[in-house]
């Protein structure tokens, strides 16, 4: 997966589009009005670089990377439908190293796509992963290697970003293919409080889009890998990273699609929590999720195959607030009076029958000065000990059923949750305590021991308790049951002491 070094011009490009997306008479974001073609002249020793007047397409040409000064054109065509196309002027041009392209587009302008029940998709809240075509003089076509990512404004993605680089020029087209990728979640901007553990719901699928590019034979969608980083004010837990693995790498992930049995596509996944996160000091921070997705296929009436590696990024945007103070500090002044002693030499002079006689009179003053002294009192909420868990704690997870917890003071216990039947299944467990954190393996019910879906059970969870430790805040990931042994689940669980 290639990487886009030119970080100053991305945010420069993002926050144009943000603050065109916050207001105006209008109501429209920059990217809906329509630019004309803009020119720049671009030295061959020094580089430079050309944007269109809403900053929907801008290109970055390093220094050496063309053999003279150059006149570049860059013509948004905006008559297109359900595509964004610009026409790279001189045709033909090629460069000595790539030159980076990032493009801003609003994702209605790609097309609509349709779910398997046949209706239009709300592009709300998501994130659709669009193909790059940059077509050559001989009227063949390329696809280029790209990172998508959303543009996030209020609580729903106004736009996705496309970041890629190009060789030469001719005419350049963003648009979905047959297969397009999807990711869903509750929204981008998010609100939380300071050590309350959070998750993320995030969707991925693939949908059918009617205006695609024929001449692209989609074979097959792979998912190769999926991390997340954090920044700012945020923190995530250590597992995480093998919770993102797990998700991709459900047994037997892979089927024919609905939309054509002829292309191979992940399972659906769904109504999926990824965390856990936490806010870790009042501010703001984010989370970035990077999905790496390889797509294998044939292109033109040749059946040119390809191997395209592209990259899907959902970045979220949280505020982070605080509802109890762990530790308040108070300060306070004390004034102690004491004395300064000084003494004054007076001379005086005596003279009689001839004689002086001179004698030394001593004064004494007394200064008061003061002495300020600092006393400072803090009080921080007590470490959790294994006391604080001790009891019955009442839940209801997210997945469904009302939960019930039991430790003794050693943090042996029992968990217990509702099937679908009604009936509680319970498991043994045995908790450890470290820097205010619980966590412990949770073992297969006992009804489940010896069923071919749980063969392959492990799960574990984790959590903290909050500062008047009444509640807890749980997180379970693992193979859960499920078809072929068992299947990746996470779930969180808000328990309440008895």
């Amino acid at each position: 997966m290639q990487k886009f070094l030119f970080i100053a011009l991305t945010i420069t490009a993002i926050s144009l589009f943000l603050h065109a997306c916050g207001g105006g008479g209008s109501g429209k974001s920059q990217m809906e009005v329509r630019p004309e073609a803009v020119t720049e002249s671009i030295s061959s020793l020094l580089g430079g670089s050309i944007a269109t007047s809403n900053n929907g397409f801008v290109m970055t040409v390093g220094a050496s990377a063309l053999e003279e000064d150059t006149q570049i054109t860059i013509t948004p065509q905006n008559d297109a439908t359900n595509a964004v196309t610009y026409t790279l002027e001189p045709d033909g041009l090629t460069f000595n190293s790539p030159a980076e392209v990032i493009i801003q587009t609003e994702q209605d302008a790609l097309g609509t796509l349709v779910e398997a029940n046949g209706l239009q998709m709300n592009t709300a809240n998501t994130v659709v992963a669009p193909f790059t075509e940059l077509a050559s003089n001989d009227s063949n076509f390329e696809l280029l290697t790209e990172t998508i990512s959303n543009l996030v404004a209020g609580s729903g993605s106004a736009g996705i970003q496309v970041n890629t680089e190009v060789s030469h020029f001719s005419s350049l087209t963003v648009r979905n293919p047959k297969a397009t990728l999807v990711a869903r979640s509750a929204g981008f901007s998010l609100n939380h409080t300071v050590r309350e553990p959070f998750t993320i719901l995030c969707d991925f699928d693939v949908m059918y889009s009617p205006t695609a590019n024929e001449a692209i034979h989609l074979g097959a969608i792979h998912f190769s890998s999926f991390t997340s980083s954090v920044s700012g004010a945020v923190g995530q837990s250590e597992n995480i990273a093998a919770d993102l693995e797990q998700t991709i790498n459900n047994p037997g992930g892979n089927q024919p699609w609905w939309g054509d049995s002829s292309i191979i596509v992940p399972l659906p996944i769904t109504n999926h929590l990824i965390g856990n996160f936490t806010c870790e000091q009042t501010g703001t921070g984010s989370i970035q999720l990077d999905l790496d997705v390889s797509y294998q296929g044939m292109i033109g009436a040749d059946n040119i195959p390809f191997n395209l590696n592209n990259r899907l990024s959902i970045g979220y945007q949280v505020n982070c607030t605080d509802s109890t103070p762990e530790t308040t500090t108070t300060t306070t002044s004390a004034e102690t009076s004491t004395t300064a002693i000084s003494t004054t030499n007076i001379a005086t002079t005596t003279t009689a029958n001839n004689t002086t006689t001179t004698s030394n009179l001593s004064t004494t003053t007394l200064s008061p000065t003061t002495t300020t002294s600092n006393t400072t009192t803090t009080t921080t909420t007590p470490v959790a000990t294994t006391s604080d868990f001790t009891g019955v704690w009442n839940g209801n997870a997210d997945i469904g059923g009302v939960t019930k917890l039991i430790f003794n003071d050693n943090l042996q216990g029992t968990w217990f949750i509702t099937n679908q039947n009604g009936a509680f299944q319970h498991s043994n467990i045995s908790a450890t305590l470290s820097s205010n954190e619980i966590s412990f393996d949770l073992p297969v019910s006992d009804q489940d021991i010896g069923k071919p879906d749980c063969s392959n059970w492990s799960m574990t969870a984790s959590g903290t308790i909050s500062a008047d430790k009444s509640t807890l805040y749980l997180y379970f990931s693992g193979i859960a049951c499920g078809p072929t042994g068992g299947q990746y689940a996470s779930f969180t669980d808000t328990m309440l002491k008895e």
